[in-house]
Parts: C-alpha cells; sequence; structure tokens
C-alpha cells in the first residue's frame, strides 16, 4: 500500500463544508480515506493511498481538504453570499518509481511544492440546495512550474429526512500556462535524448475537466463514512504528451471522519 501525501488533492467537497458555509466558523473534522487511482493523471499505473480528511475554520483562518487541494489561509466576506480569501496550496508531485512507463523510460520524479495565490467563492443554499462556486488562482513558488486557475462547482443532490445520508455531485475544470503545463507533460530536448521519447512543447490551456459523485453518512453526531467516485479526464496538450497513456483516469475513494 504507497502512503501518498499527493492524494489529499483528491478528496473533494463534502457535506459538512456546505452545510456550515454561511459561517465564519464551523466545526473542525479530521479523518482519513483509502483512495484508488492512478500514479498520476494519463497513467496506466494504480495507486492505493491512504489520506487524511480536513476542515478547520475559525474566523477568518482556515485549512482543508475540502476544496480539491490541501490549503491554508484567510478567508472574509466580500458581499451577500461571496467570499474571498488568500491560500497556499500543496501541489503535488509525481515519483517515477511507482509508475512503470516513467521507470521504463528512465523520466525524472517531480518533488512536491507549494502555491500562493487567492481565490474568490459564492456559498448558497438555493430551494434547499447546497451550492458552492469557487474560482482560485495558483501560483507555484517555483517559477518554472507555472500558474493554475480552478473553477469549481458542487451542489447537494440527496439529503435523507434524518439527515443521516447525504450525497453531492461536483465538477471542476483546470486551466494552466505553458510553464505548468511543460512542467508536469512536457519533454525538452535534454529528457527526449535521455527518456528516447519525443521532445514536447506543450502550450497553455484547459488542463483537465473532472466531475464525480460524492456521499456521507453519519453514524453519529460525531462519525461519520464517506467515500466517492470520480473521473478525470484530460485536455488539450497535456492529453496529446507522449508522458500520458490515457486519456481519462477514474479515482475511488471510501473513509471516516470525526467532527467536533
Amino acid at each position: 500500500m504507497l502512503l501518498k501525501l499527493s492524494s489529499i488533492c483528491f478528496l473533494l467537497l463534502s457535506p459538512i463544508s456546505l452545510a456550515f458555509a454561511a459561517d465564519t466558523s464551523s466545526p473542525t473534522l479530521i479523518g482519513a480515506s483509502v483512495r484508488i487511482g492512478p500514479e498520476y493523471d494519463g497513467s496506466r499505473s494504480t495507486a492505493i493511498g491512504l489520506t487524511p480528511v480536513l476542515m478547520y475554520s475559525k474566523d477568518h483562518w482556515f485549512a482543508r481538504t475540502t476544496e480539491g487541494v490541501l490549503e491554508a489561509g484567510a478567508k472574509a466576506k466580500l458581499f451577500g453570499n461571496f467570499y474571498y480569501g488568500i491560500q497556499a496550496a500543496y501541489e503535488e508531485g509525481r515519483d517515477s518509481n511507482n509508475a512503470d512507463f516513467l521507470q521504463m523510460h528512465h523520466v525524472e520524479s517531480i518533488d512536491s511544492s507549494l502555491s500562493l495565490g487567492g481565490f474568490i467563492q459564492y456559498q448558497n443554499i438555493i430551494k434547499s440546495v447546497p451550492v458552492d462556486i469557487l474560482v482560485r488562482y495558483r501560483k507555484d513558488v517555483d517559477s518554472s512550474r507555472g500558474d493554475q486557475v480552478d473553477l469549481r462547482f458542487t451542489a447537494g443532490i440527496y439529503r435523507s429526512k434524518d439527515e443521516k445520508l447525504n450525497a453531492e455531485i461536483f465538477v471542476q475544470s483546470t486551466w494552466a500556462n505553458d510553464k505548468a503545463i511543460q512542467s508536469y507533460y512536457g519533454i525538452n530536448n535534454d529528457e527526449a535524448f535521455a527518456t528516447k521519447l519525443s521532445a514536447f512543447h506543450p502550450s497553455g490551456g484547459n488542463l483537465y475537466n473532472e466531475f464525480g459523485f460524492w456521499c456521507s453518512y453519519n453514524l453519529s453526531s460525531h462519525w461519520m463514512l464517506m467515500g466517492y467516485i470520480e473521473r478525470h479526464q484530460l485536455e488539450g496538450d497535456a492529453r496529446n504528451s507522449p508522458l500520458t497513456e490515457v486519456s481519462h483516469n477514474n479515482y475511488f475513494s471510501f473513509g471516516a471522519a470525526y467532527q467536533y
């Protein structure tokens, strides 16, 4: 079993974050989940990882994995149901030793990194449906890793009468500049010589789209079970990269969390 901190990025929105969307402070959520998915988007190699669950919010400060990445920062109300903030986020790397294709071609690993940026978020309950829309900008502290922008939408689709069972759907599109796509899917001339793969210099654009289904079941006032299924679809030059074995990947996760 491979323990991957980078797979935190695939633990997505929980009903708890929506239920307390109107508050500047909300209960803390801590847990863990088992995730099954590819070693990286575009890989045929499978990884099984134990991923943490985190949601902390007090006053204007927050730390969370509930918006698609591990991030921490400050948040304030803009107007109405709109919020804005700044964040530092964990950016996953890529371990070539765990991906058969990359290992066979001697492709170098990519270290994890940190990004800084900001976001605007809309959170509301419309006709009993929790809605969350997030626009987030992420600039890697390593200038060679480039910039990314996320557009994320989540909506509740079911809540049982006893409020124990909750379900959501979510979609996200991520765009990246040429540096960001080059760092993960590009092959410069030196790398082409070392890997025996064709040189590839991608342009910026839509990096990937994702959509999925998320549900949770409250065992008690503190404990809950949770899980999701999710599909990632690479787009643009990332999809056409020599490092991409498949254009889409599926992810599955199941875990438990404690709320207090």
